[in-house]
């Protein structure tokens, strides 16, 4: 039904039928996620970074940072954006402004803005629980908790230093980062937000104490109940999530096939 959804039932069965069908002493609704998505800045790239306009740190790189994972996404913008970026850039260094004002006549350098979506941090505090108001049939609309923690703030700034890094070193462009992102400012208001990737509130765990379903997607205490979707998610990664939910679907199916030819 949802990322939001399935944790909403779930409080919502327990609360009317006191808990008969499953163990509601699970955390129910909690360690939900999302996808923070921001435009982080402006760049001057290499043409040849447009060839493929997304990136992401390997594995090796995001454990030596002990870091969660993150995306770059980098989107050319028209030739007049480029002038005034280089304008902007030869009055802030005019040696390396000249440089790459004499690339962009030659059609080797254009400007572009970057993006980010990255792996939230589960935690408890982020959370889907029932509101004491109900719609039309009598069903518990939901409120939902969900903040950024410290440690979402230093997954995107490692992640965006290392890129910054790798783009200096191969001299493939200049970033003009916003503010927000070093000067410990707010998230912006005013930008994506978010993925509409909603994750987490009935997370798989090989303990009931920490997650609502098992490793074949049941409901803790329940007989024959079963979830699929996103919100069986422990982490969410920084990819759009659909593809995994298919995974798992087919796994519950294939899981479901099997138990129902072995009664």
């Amino acid at each position: 039904m949802g990322g939001i959804e399935n944790s909403r039932y779930l409080l919502w069965f327990s609360k009317k039928y006191n808990s008969k069908f499953f163990n509601s002493n699970s955390p129910i609704g909690k360690y939900w996620m999302e996808h923070p998505h921001f435009t982080l800045g402006s760049a001057i790239v290499d043409k040849k970074i447009l060839d493929t306009n997304y990136y992401t740190l390997n594995s090796s790189q995001q454990k030596k940072l002990k870091i969660l994972n993150c995306g770059f996404r980098i989107n050319e913008v028209s030739n007049q954006a480029t002038k005034s970026m280089i304008k902007e850039l030869l009055c802030i260094a005019p040696k390396l402004g000249s440089k790459i004002a004499s690339l962009a006549n030659k059609g080797l350098v254009c400007g572009a803005r970057l993006f980010a979506a990255w792996e939230q941090e589960p935690i408890l505090s982020n959370a889907v629980t029932l509101s004491n108001k109900t719609n039309d049939f009598g069903i518990p609309s939901v409120n939902l908790k969900w903040k950024k923690s410290s440690f979402d703030k230093f997954t995107i700034k490692e992640s965006v230093n290392l890129f910054n890094k790798w783009l200096l070193e191969k001299d493939l462009g200049r970033l003009h980062l916003l503010s927000w992102l070093f000067k410990n400012g707010q998230y912006p208001e005013n930008d994506e937000l978010a993925g509409y990737h909603h994750m987490g509130g009935t997370r798989m765990s090989v303990s009931e104490k920490y997650g609502v379903v098992d490793e074949n997607c049941k409901v803790y205490g329940s007989k024959n109940l079963y979830i699929a979707g996103s919100s069986i998610f422990t982490t969410g990664g920084h990819n759009n999530p659909t593809l995994p939910i298919v995974q798992f679907s087919l796994r519950l199916a294939e899981h479901l096939i099997k138990t129902k030819n072995q009664v």
